[in-house]
């Protein structure tokens, strides 16, 4: 996958990477998205960093299969917090879950950060 990546990146001239990291090298607080909102974000983390927050983005551009190395790999060491924005759910035999947060959980559950979800969109139900 990370060949078809760096393919397509060839031709758009833009990097692609299952993950790409956008922010500060050494941000404590992280937010993962997914989609179109992550463009909006890369300028949030920009502005962000510009007035005296240590901020980043990754942005997800492969779901499935989730890769935790390559999640982990580009997650700046000092990142303490992560925010999840997750466009998307999925239905479960118990409970509605928020996929991406799920995953990014799953990964920092031996961890010290803490982790925030939020599901966005157009629709939301509450």
């Amino acid at each position: 996958m990370e060949e078809t990546l760096y393919e397509i990146g060839k031709m758009t001239g833009r990097e692609y990477k299952l993950f790409n990291y956008h922010g500060s090298p050494t941000a404590d607080r992280v937010a993962v998205c997914m989609g179109s909102a992550s463009k909006t974000l890369e300028e949030t983390v920009d502005y962000m960093n510009q007035h005296g927050e240590n901020v980043g983005l990754l942005n997800v551009h492969l779901f499935r299969p989730w890769s935790t190395w390559h999640f982990l790999n580009e997650l700046p060491k000092t990142a303490t917090k992560i925010a999840v924005l997750d466009k998307t759910r999925e239905e479960g035999k118990t409970e509605t879950v928020q996929p991406v947060l799920f995953v990014v959980k799953s990964v920092s559950v031996h961890s010290q950060i803490k982790n925030w979800g939020w599901e966005y969109g157009l629709y939301v139900a509450v």
